[in-house]
């Protein structure tokens, strides 16, 4: 795909269509973040919007301060331009990450800078004290903004929201566990001679740190022979399906089925 046609597939594209006000803000909004601070007559021109719906979307914009005017453009033919561009602090949002070693929480401004960061660095990642990091960071977030922008801090309920449902569904949910036999994949590695003893040592420590969570998982598999493992993987898949909470639907329409007949059995079919 060429350059040209690359710009064409990536360039925002408004309607003029009666019903799409959110719609065109949005498009404005990602014409400023791909080019920078833009005139009103240069947005217009992106969007393929009339230079009358650029006026009002920006001044809706302006007004709910998601953007703002830098210094005009001097030294053309015609009146000077003023670009618009994104107002940083126009909205906050955070953003989680749970990696195999640490946790990130990020509080992440309207122009997708990074404001703040928690880290949180750990050998393996517990869930049951895990889910409780995650909320003690963004409260801790929230907080660093103060009351007032903070009122423009969105998507953090429903974050919570998703990691409380995260949390309760891990709860029911069996837990699988992984693991090789240790002794035989460390001279596995050495074999390889791909890393060297320091890496090895920590690769092998961090592995010792995992196995010594298997009490956490409902299942326990030792991956020391591959089709033993897969045959014992999907005999846990199999097992979950038939558990009473997933195979309830299927009883309950037997049921109702049944005692549609008066409890005689169903006719013949011809």
């Amino acid at each position: 795909m060429s350059s040209a046609e690359t710009a064409a597939r990536l360039r925002p594209r408004g309607s003029n269509n009666l019903g799409t006000r959110q719609f065109n803000e949005r498009v404005v909004l990602q014409a400023i973040r791909l080019h920078g601070a833009l005139p009103k007559a240069e947005i217009a021109r992106l969007t393929n919007l009339t230079a009358q719906t650029v006026q009002l979307i920006i001044a809706r914009l302006e007004a709910d301060g998601l953007v703002l005017k830098h210094a005009p453009l001097r030294g053309r033919i015609g009146q000077p331009s003023v670009p618009m561009a994104l107002n940083p602090d126009g909205a906050f949002s955070i953003g989680i990450k749970i990696g195999r070693r640490s946790l990130d929480v990020l509080l992440v401004d309207f122009a997708a800078q990074v404001r703040e960061r928690l880290t949180l660095d750990y050998q393996f990642p517990d869930p049951d004290s895990l889910f409780d990091e995650i909320r003690t960071r963004v409260q801790a977030l929230r907080k660093t903004l103060g009351p007032k922008r903070a009122q423009l801090l969105h998507g953090v309920p429903q974050q919570l929201a998703a990691v409380e449902t995260v949390d309760k569904e891990r709860r029911k949910a069996p837990q699988r566990f992984e693991s090789a036999r240790v002794g035989k994949g460390l001279q596995r590695l050495r074999g390889r001679r791909s890393e060297d003893e320091s890496t090895l040592l920590r690769r092998f420590r961090a592995a010792i740190e995992e196995i010594a969570h298997y009490g956490l998982f409902d299942y326990v598999l030792v991956n020391d022979d591959l089709d033993e493992a897969t045959t014992q993987l999907i005999s846990i898949f199999l097992a979950e399906e038939c558990r009473r909470g997933r195979a309830s639907r299927r009883a309950e329409r037997l049921l109702a089925e049944g005692r549609g007949y008066g409890g005689m059995l169903p006719p013949k079919k011809p």
